[in-house]
């Protein structure tokens, strides 16, 4: 697939390059993995590879007017982020032949969300110790300056986008629906979750 990373660094006004798109037909599903607001995440196979791999259905529809996600706007602002340790790897995109949408495909992160996870923690468990909490933050930081670095801003970031590595060892930050490049140009739109924006 050709990088996509130039399609995040171009203006608005720019055409953006041609990727490859692959068919939903190449993978088997195997299990949902999470839904929201924007669509589904579910677990699959590559039916030749065997490789598993997280798909993202979006749904496109704004019955209310909001912001509405646009896969290859995602699919660019993910793939400028690509092979960091602490972001969620992206493998490319593929169309679902009897609705024509389109899917990103992901790494597979075998663990719990961040907010999962914390909330079984609360269970009679005894709390993180500090040098694990350091690690995370470390992590999450570094996927922030990498992030920062390829000009992305997530906008979103709560312990629900950061998934939990299945060792339990690292912390992976997901769900680019919401960022945004720099390079675009102003007004920029509200977006974020209202319990995790600074107050204005």
């Amino acid at each position: 697939m050709e990088h996509l990373a130039a399609a995040a660094a171009t203006g608005a006004g720019r055409k953006r390059r041609r990727a490859s798109v692959g068919s939903t037909e190449h993978y088997e599903e195997i299990s949902r993995l999470g839904k929201g607001n924007f669509g589904a995440v579910v677990k699959a196979r590559h039916r030749v590879t065997g490789q598993t791999v997280a798909i993202k259905r979006l749904t496109l529809d704004d019955a209310d007017g909001g912001f509405v996600e646009d896969p290859m706007r995602e699919a660019s602002l993910h793939e400028a982020c690509a092979g960091h340790p602490f972001i969620v790897g992206f493998h490319g995109i593929v169309r679902n032949p009897s609705t024509s949408r389109l899917c990103l495909v992901m790494e597979c992160v075998d663990g719990p969300s961040l907010h999962d996870y914390l909330h079984h923690q609360r269970r009679g468990l005894p709390k993180l110790p500090e040098a694990t909490v350091r690690a995370v933050m470390w992590q999450l930081l570094t996927a922030a300056k990498k992030m920062h670095d390829s000009r992305i801003v997530h906008r979103d970031i709560k312990p629900e986008k950061i998934l939990v590595g299945g060792d339990h060892r690292a912390v992976k930050i997901c769900d680019f629906g919401l960022a945004m490049s720099l390079s675009e140009a102003p007004p920029y739109e509200q977006a974020g979750t209202l319990f995790y924006k600074a107050p204005r």
